[in-house]
């Protein structure tokens, strides 16, 4: 009987400092690593992701007034994009236009703009709202690798693909299309 006296305090104990730990874990930047060339290697590799998504967020946010989207984009896949040889159109300048056409180009009825002004009264009022679900964090932005495919067909070896999700707004996946010899205009459209 004594040793139930003694288990509960520490059963209690387990359940409010569990939460705690695991919350500490999962809100942690910096994984621990031992110095050996392996973490060297893991820290020039999270330098590099996060150049990459530091650049797409201040394009972001300097160009589009866009502090919270979620960027997602991988370093080796602008890297590996950056390098393919029939580039006009640079990481950078392609982010640009992809965003563009999501806040701009309503041709299709289930891009962004064109699901939001189905809802909206005037063009105005939709633009604002698209913001509005654009500014969040749980809205993301990402870059398909070559391997990938998106759903009308493109080839990434052609375009630069980006996919924008606005999970508090839509369940579509979002793609915007812009063409690496700068010969066709960036556009985009949804599917769900």
């Amino acid at each position: 009987m004594n040793y139930q006296k003694n288990l509960i305090p520490l059963i209690a104990l387990a359940f409010i400092t569990l939460p705690i730990t695991l919350s500490a874990q999962r809100n942690s930047i910096v994984p621990k690593t031992t110095k050996n060339a392996s973490s060297s290697a893991t820290n020039t590799e999270s330098k590099t992701v996060d150049k990459t998504n530091l650049i797409a967020q201040e394009i972001l946010a300097g160009n589009f007034g866009l502090n919270n989207i979620n960027v997602l984009i991988a370093a080796e896949n602008v890297e590996e994009q950056n390098a393919l040889h029939n580039n006009k159109i640079n990481f950078k300048t392609a982010l640009n236009l992809a965003m563009k056409s999501f806040m701009n180009d309503d041709e299709d009825c289930e891009s962004p703009l064109g699901l939001v002004l189905d809802e909206s009264n005037s063009m105005a009022e939709a633009k604002q709202t698209l913001f509005s679900f654009l500014n969040r964090p749980s809205t993301s932005i990402d870059l398909f690798a070559t391997w990938q495919t998106p759903e009308h067909g493109e080839s990434v070896l052609e375009n630069w693909v980006f996919v924008l999700n606005m999970d508090d707004y839509t369940d579509h996946i979002h793609w915007a299309i812009v063409d690496r010899s700068g010969k066709t205009t960036t556009y985009n459209y949804g599917f769900n």
